[in-house]
């Protein structure tokens, strides 16, 4: 689900970039997507910066109070210094103050992403074969969405909705062509690695055209999204997916996760009982010797018994 969502935010992501140039052609001004992100950044790195600068004032300051108290003359020149330093802080925090308001213009603007012609498409491109995207954890998708989005008939529905919007937009309709068909080509090769590692059992032969297939899956993605991360579950997909299945030929249609949270409601049980403890390393050493004794009782029995000195 994690990789078909970042697929799908890219995809969303080169849409709302044609969107802007839509309503531009629609003769309405509005900032692009990018400068809007590139703004937002900006504009926490300079808070940060206003944060240190006030923190390094009141430092210095505290500073000159000191050695002014101190009342020795040798401290007249560094009080000087001291007093510059301060006033070029004072300056650079008025500078900082400054630009976040310019900023503070670019970022009022109503930027609605979903509001475009060519993101709206995709909306409607999935509700046309029944998927919906979440409205928590950021948007994803349930499993069974993704299932029913990767088949062969929506993947083509999906990415063929830009190119049909685009007919409204001329100007708009090689970029929107190119689009569709990097994302058709990049879903597909997505589709046969998930078809095959969700299944409950897997044969050898599925397991090689599993190998060949995350290769040709992720040398895409590396090579036509250069500028993005691999995540962490393609890093999975890539490395440890096959040589799981090579050994126990058990696809992740047979996994689920009701035994890990069956795991985090015990924990909580745990802390609830130990909850008396002050010291966290006791709480915790408790903690796990209760549940190693829970899951595995037989170690009672494997437990070296104390032998007691006999009293003369």
């Amino acid at each position: 689900m994690g990789i078909f969502l970042r697929l799908f935010v890219l995809l969303e992501e080169d849409c709302h970039k044609l969107d802007c140039r839509a309503v531009v052609l629609d003769g309405v001004s509005v900032i692009s997507y990018d400068n809007y992100c590139a703004a937002l950044v900006t504009k926490r790195e300079l808070m940060d910066e206003m944060v240190s600068l006030k923190d390094t004032i009141q430092c210095f300051e505290q500073h000159v109070v000191y050695m002014l108290s101190y009342g020795e003359e040798e401290m007249d020149a560094a009080v000087e210094l001291m007093k510059l330093e301060i006033e070029g802080k004072k300056q650079r925090l008025n500078v900082v103050g400054e630009e976040i308001d310019k900023l503070e213009v670019t970022l009022k603007v109503d930027f609605k992403k979903e509001d475009g012609p060519f993101v709206k498409a995709l909306d409607n491109a999935l509700a046309s074969f029944h998927v919906k995207r979440q409205a928590y954890y950021s948007g994803t998708f349930v499993g069974n969405h993704v299932h029913r989005a990767l088949k062969a008939n929506n993947v083509a529905i999906l990415c063929n909705s830009i190119v049909s919007t685009a007919e409204d937009y001329p100007p708009l309709c090689s970029e929107a062509r190119a689009i569709s068909q990097k994302y058709l080509s990049l879903f597909n090769l997505f589709q046969k690695c998930h078809n095959i590692y969700d299944k409950n059992i897997v044969s050898d032969e599925e397991i090689e055209q599993l190998e060949d297939s995350i290769g040709a899956f992720m040398a895409f993605y590396r090579k036509n999204f250069a500028t993005h991360s691999v995540l962490p579950k393609m890093h999975f997909l890539e490395v440890h997916v096959v040589p799981y299945l090579k050994q126990w030929h058990m696809g992740f249609g047979f996994l689920g996760e009701q035994g890990v949270e069956s795991i985090h409601h015990y924990f909580n049980d745990l802390e609830r009982t130990y909850c008396g403890v002050r010291d966290p390393a006791q709480k915790l050493q408790l903690m796990l010797k209760e549940h190693t004794l829970h899951t595995a009782p037989s170690n009672v029995a494997a437990r070296p018994e104390i032998k007691r000195r006999k009293r003369s």
